[in-house]
Parts: C-alpha cells; structure tokens; sequence
C-alpha cells in the first residue's frame, strides 16, 4: 500500500504543472491624473501597446503593464527593467530605482505610492496590482491561473541620457525572465538637434484675407543663472523639438532669446533651462499664434534647481541639497511642505544646504525649493520636486534596490552592475568614491549584506 501511494506521489507530482508568467501589454501615459483618469503620454494621447518617439531629456511618464498567469498559480514579485535596444527576451537588464541614472523613479502628486490598480489595458479574471512611485520591485502578489493583473511606474528620463538611442522596457519576477513577452514597449530619444542656420531674410506671406503677414519673432528675457543652458522646445500635435539653445554668459544670469516663429500654425513653445550641472529647473510653456505680432515675455524669474548628492541618507546624518539660483539671492528650501530651510545663493548662482535627518521619519521625503529677490521684493515658482530617502543602514548606497534592506535582490544588482560594460552602471557600484571599481568595493557590499 505504501509502495503504491508512492508510485501514485511520483507520477501526480510529475504532472504538475509551473506558472507561465506573460507581459500581455503596456501603455505609456502621462503623468497628469490619478490611476485611472491619467491619459495617454503625449498629444494626442499615445494608445495602448504603442511605443514612444522623439523624447526629450528629463520627460517624465508612467508605464503600464499588463501581466496574465497562466498553466498554474503562481506569486510574482514584478520589477520595472529596462535597457538599451529592443527585443525584450535577451539582453543586460538594469532595474529602475531613484537613483538608476537613464531612466529613475519620478515621485508623482498624482498617485500614493502602492495604490491599487484596476482594469486598464487586461480585461478578464483580474486582482488588483500597484501603482509605484518609490519602489521597485514591488511586493509579492499570488496569482490564479489564468488571472490578470496590472502595475505601473511613475518615470523620468535622465537630462544626461543618450540621444537618437531606442529602449525597451519589461517587467521580470525578481529579475527572472517571464516566460513570454507578448508584446515589449520601446522609448525612443529625440535625434541631435541640428545646427542654427544662418538667418534668412524674413519671407512676407499674402493670406487669403488679403495683407502681407511676416513671421512672428519671440523673445523671452528674465534671470536665470550664469552658465545656465536654456532650451526653446516647440511642440505641437505631432512632435517635439528643440529649435533654439543658448548658454547664459552674464554673471547675474540675465538672459535673451531670440527667434523666428514658424507661420501659419498654433504652437506652444516651452523654455527648459538646465544649471551648469544639467539639472533642470520647472519648465514654462507658452501658447503662440505664429500670425500674430511679435511675441515678447520678459521678466521671466526662472525657479532654482535642486540635487541630491546622496538620495539615501542615514538617520542622523545630513541631508545635503545644492543647486543654482539667481546670485546672491535667498533661497527657501521646503521639505514635506513643512520643514523650512534658508541657504544663499553665491556669486556664480550656487546654493548648499544640510538638513539634520535626526528628525525625520524613515521613508522618502520630499524637497523643493524657490529663490527670494528681496531688492525686488518678488519670488519665484518652486523647481521640481526631489526626494531623498532616510535609511535604516549605515551605508544606503549599498541598498541598489531602494527597499531599505540589504539582500539577495541587491546582490543580483550588484552583480550585474560589476560585469556591466556600461560606465554609468558601474560608477553606482563605487561605494568608496575612489574612482574605481575593485576588490574594495565588493569587500564594502558583502559587509553590508551580512548584516
């Protein structure tokens, strides 16, 4: 009898069957609403399954994924990768966190981190995944055979990434491959923009009204910062592309730019201003009928920037925040909205600042600055948010992953990261700052994780 329920054990457990993980969609939105009322990225709105083209450095977006077990149940432990090229069954994945370089975690105003999802893009039997801002991979989720589920990531392209270069996105179970990728989403970069050509003697137009009508040229002018770049981006319906870019020479940060409207169309034209360092500050967008009179906005007071130089903290130590602003102007630094801090802006537009962390929570803690003209008595829009994380761990730079723990999932990083090719995902690895990437650091990461 034994013998038989034995034999009976071995042929029942041979015909078991192991989950087949499949990615079954995606869709890439705009971060302008909550989970279901954001729209797709773009104008107008990119459609399910449908790449992206023409990116700009610094664009931020959310990626939806669409995720169906099937043969058996299973739990998937979903983590965001992407990498440089397409075809999402081979390749050098690189997971995505705060601090992954080309592509990061965006904090959204939009979503909390970890709300529920619903149907978006699967349709059928379907369990609820996440929407994630801060954290990648996500937690674990069972699945029933033949269930469905969906999760998405607020993103944002590096300023410094690579341009007229295609990306592929996918979601693995903890870094293991699923088994089918049904469909794989690809993120194009804008092209190089091309030379200024030499200006042309301005064309006059007849309309149908009768008339000549010559192009319209726009100025903008205000106070940036010295060694600032500023970029005018003109986007219409179809596209998006720089058209004029120019350095900012005065040691106040005064600048002017000029150039010629394209006619005949209705366009918005956005000025994207970078400190010397690449960071950017908020973007402005301008409404512009290129058959109107000359556009002229002036007196633009251009929000500091704000950077990190460690994202991960230690409880106790501080947080440093630099970046530039208009010289030898206030600067006002709000953390969580609440907590305040002053810094001053130096002579070439530079700001640092230390933030005790004693009192803060552990988590993510969000920054954002302004600059204070107190001659003018006038102030500008804050930057863009940033965010450090306040860790448990006495070195965070060792938690690759972001989830405040030192694992097996930051080892597989770790790894990847020491035989990548790659310059940029190696420079994460230094956790000594020395420049290069030895025995020592590795030493430093297993004194880590053994704890």
């Amino acid at each position: 009898m034994t013998l038989f329920l034995s034999h009976f054990l071995i042929v029942v457990l041979a015909g078991e069957k192991e989950v087949v993980w499949n990615q079954t969609g995606f869709w890439f939105r705009d971060d302008d609403g909550t989970e279901i009322s954001a729209t797709g990225h773009g104008s107008p709105d990119t459609d399910e399954d449908t790449g992206i083209a023409d990116i700009v450095p610094g664009v931020v977006f959310r990626l939806r994924f669409g995720i169906r077990a099937t043969d058996a149940d299973g739990s998937l432990v979903p983590r965001l990768e992407f990498k440089q090229g397409t075809d999402c069954t081979v390749g050098t994945w690189t997971a995505i966190t705060p601090t992954s370089d080309t592509f990061n975690l965006y904090l959204s105003d939009n979503f909390s981190d970890g709300d529920p999802t619903t149907d978006q893009i699967t349709g059928g039997s379907f369990v609820a995944g996440k929407i994630l801002e801060s954290t990648n991979p996500a937690s674990s989720l069972d699945l029933v055979k033949n269930e469905f589920t969906e999760y998405e990531w607020s993103l944002e392209a590096a300023e410094n990434i690579a341009l007229e270069t295609t990306y592929s996105f996918r979601v693995s179970n903890d870094g293991a491959a699923f088994d089918n990728y049904d469909v794989c989403p690809t993120l194009t970069t804008q092209p190089e923009p091309e030379p200024e050509p030499e200006p042309e003697p301005e064309p006059e137009l007849t309309p149908s009204g009768g008339g000549a009508v010559k192009p319209t040229t726009v100025t903008f002018s205000g106070r940036a910062f010295p060694n600032a770049t500023i970029l005018v981006v003109d986007k219409d319906i179809k596209f998006e592309r720089v058209i004029s870019q120019n350095i900012v020479t005065n040691e106040d940060g005064a600048f002017q730019v000029d150039f010629i409207g394209i006619l005949q169309s209705q366009h918005s034209f956005g000025l994207v201003i970078k400190d010397e360092e690449g960071r950017p500050t908020q973007t402005k967008f301008f409404n512009i009928n290129t058959l109107a009179n000359d556009f002229v906005v002036k007196d633009i007071f251009v929000p500091p920037t704000v950077g990190l130089p460690e994202r991960l903290v230690t409880r106790g130590r501080n947080a440093i925040i630099t970046g530039f602003a208009s010289p030898n102007n206030d600067v006002s630094i709000e953390i969580d909205d609440i907590i305040k801090e002053e810094a001053k802006a130096e002579k070439d537009g530079s700001y640092k600042a230390a933030v005790d962390t004693g009192i803060l929570e552990f988590g993510t803690h969000r920054v954002r600055v302004k600059q204070v003209d107190t001659s003018q008595k006038r102030e500008s829009d804050y930057s863009p948010t940033n965010a450090f994380v306040v860790s448990r761990l006495m070195l965070p730079k060792t938690d690759l992953s972001g989830d405040g723990v030192v694992n097996i999932k930051d080892w597989s990083m770790f790894l990847s990261k020491w035989g990548s090719e790659e310059e940029t995902q190696k420079k994460i690895i230094d956790f000594n700052d020395d420049g290069e990437i030895n025995i020592s650091d590795f030493s430093i990461f297993i004194r880590a994780i053994k704890k």
